[in-house]
């Protein structure tokens, strides 16, 4: 009934526990794809042990790097079952997560995906704080023009509104999910489950610190592409090629990023945080308090309502 879909790119520090807390699920009628990046470390030998101990487990792995969309696009070809349980090679499932996400999606037949409660985790598996999403359809859509209102690994997608919309696009990476969820609550709706189903890793090797610049830039054209989707006005994001652009270029053919390339002073901020440079982001934030505050309070807003 349920295809768990895991990319996996050098992922043996945590590999092993994200694994085991698939095979642990309460719900035992999945298949379980482990497809593997083209990794340097030890991954693929991990993968390899688990697959012979446990027969619901296939694995591939690719000759070069592929890129993280476009694994995940395969992946849905080869799933064979109607809904796709995301899972991400450092993060740990709660044992009850497929069996309640799947009931949910079994009664709600109009709902494409279904996401739940976040804890974050550090390298060590210790908890940081809490994260919350919106529940309803009818906020989740309101949100959404605001921020991502799923965490990607923790969510559990219809196959079906999934093939309907042409599934990931490969070229807004690492912000794929977020398009994604825009161009899904078109044609569905959309819902989290007020529970903590998942241990949600942070930590320097993830991609909201490796492709930070990447990620905040692209997260405000999907903000306006969703705005233009809503009113009927063409995609943005649709065949366009943000791999060989550069900054300059995108504030001409996008003239709403011109001063947000230039100004990321939030979302240093944030990364400033999340380093636990404690010393260095109170001194920011006081600068960006006395220099922009009603933006930052916005910001600040979006921020306590998916925490607290």
């Amino acid at each position: 009934m349920i295809s768990v879909l895991m990319p996996v790119y050098n992922s043996e520090k945590y590999l092993e526990d994200s694994i085991k807390s698939i095979l642990k699920q309460s719900y035992k009628n999945f298949e379980f794809l482990i497809y593997d990046d083209f990794s340097k470390d030890n991954s693929r030998n991990i993968i390899k042990n688990f697959a012979q101990q446990d027969p619901r487990i296939k694995f591939f792995f690719s000759e070069k790097n592929i890129g993280y969309s476009r694994l995940l696009n395969k992946m849905t070809k080869d799933a064979k079952f109607n809904f796709y349980a995301r899972m991400d090679s450092d993060d740990i499932s709660m044992e009850k997560r497929f069996e309640k996400q799947l009931n949910f999606l079994l009664n709600n037949s109009k709902a494409s995906v279904v996401g739940s409660y976040i804890e974050i985790i550090d390298e060590n598996g210790a908890m940081i704080r809490r994260s919350k999403y919106p529940t309803e359809f009818r906020e989740i859509k309101n949100e959404l023009k605001n921020y991502c209102t799923f965490a990607h690994p923790a969510t559990m997608i219809n196959s079906s509104y999934l093939k309907h919309v042409g599934g990931y696009r490969c070229n807004i990476e690492p912000v794929e999910d977020y398009d994604l969820w825009t161009r899904l609550s078109l044609i569905s709706t959309m819902h989290n489950l007020p529970e903590y189903l998942l241990k949600y890793r942070q930590h320097l090797k993830s991609i909201s610190f490796t492709k930070t610049n990447d990620q905040f830039i692209k997260t405000e054209i999907v903000k306006k592409n969703y705005h233009n989707l809503l009113n009927g006005k063409n995609d943005i994001i649709l065949n366009y090629n943000f791999g060989v652009v550069s900054k300059t270029k995108l504030a001409q053919d996008f003239p709403f990023l011109t001063n947000i390339i230039h100004d990321n002073s939030y979302h240093d901020l944030s990364i400033t945080f999340r380093k636990k440079k404690y010393l260095v982001f109170i001194y920011k934030f006081i600068i960006l308090f006395f220099s922009k505050p009603i933006y930052l309070i916005r910001k600040s807003i979006c921020f306590l309502k998916r925490n607290f």
